[in-house]
Formats: C-alpha cells, structure tokens, sequence
C-alpha cells in the first residue's frame, strides 16, 4: 500500500471519528439548549432564578452555541480538506498534510473546550437552583 492510499485510510478513520464526536457534540449541545430554554423562561416568568444562575445559564448557552458553530465548521473543513486531497498534486498535499491536519485538531479543540464549558456551567447553575 503507497503512503496516499495509507493515508487515505487514516484519514477516513479519522474523518468517521470526528463524525462521531461531532454528532455527539450536536446532540447533547441541542438537547441541553431546548430543555434549558424552555425550563429557565418558565422559572424566569415565576421569578425563581437569581442573577447569577441566569448568568451562568446564559453563559453556558452560549458555549453550546458556540461549540455547535465549532463542530459545524470543522465538518466543512473535513468536506474541504478531501475536496483538496484530489484536487492537487500528491506531493504539493503531502508537503500541506501537518499544518491542515492542524487546523483540524485546533477546531476540533476548541470546539470540545465550549463543549465542555457550556456543560459545567450548566451543571453550576443546577447546584446553586438546588441549594436554593
């Protein structure tokens, strides 16, 4: 098997792994916006949040946000990047491979960080409503 075809290989693995992640992202970041939502305006229009839990919940929903943005451009990349794989030379994609496989990783990154910012302060603005 030739480096390319190797290569190709990983890559689909690779592609079908940040599919996974990404849906999963999708799911949850989707689920936890529309519950969240429409439970916080019910408590709000029963006036039984305080500022800081509507502060953190507005926080959180906008790193789900956020993240859904990140993981929505990092499939487009991933379409990008495969359209370029067969667009231009071999060797001009090997000698580009690191850096655009870079910007794969720092999207994919940033987008599990809002992901996982969005969730913990959903889950501080969960502890301080039970306290309560």
């Amino acid at each position: 098997m030739s480096n390319y075809e190797q290569d190709y290989v990983e890559f689909s693995e690779m592609r079908s792994r940040a599919d996974s992640i990404a849906n999963a992202a999708f799911l949850l970041s989707g689920g936890a916006l529309v519950v969240s939502v429409s439970n916080m305006i019910e408590a709000k229009k029963q006036n039984m949040i305080t500022d800081e839990v509507a502060q953190l919940v507005s926080a959180s929903w906008q790193y789900f946000a956020y993240a859904i943005i990140m993981f929505v451009v990092l499939k487009a990349y991933l379409v990008f990047f495969s359209f370029l794989r067969h667009q231009i030379s071999e060797d001009s994609f090997q000698r580009l491979v690191n850096f655009l496989n870079l910007i794969g990783w720092l999207i994919g990154i940033v987008g599990l960080y809002c992901f996982f910012q969005g969730l913990l302060k959903m889950v501080s603005a969960a502890q301080l409503i039970v306290v309560m």
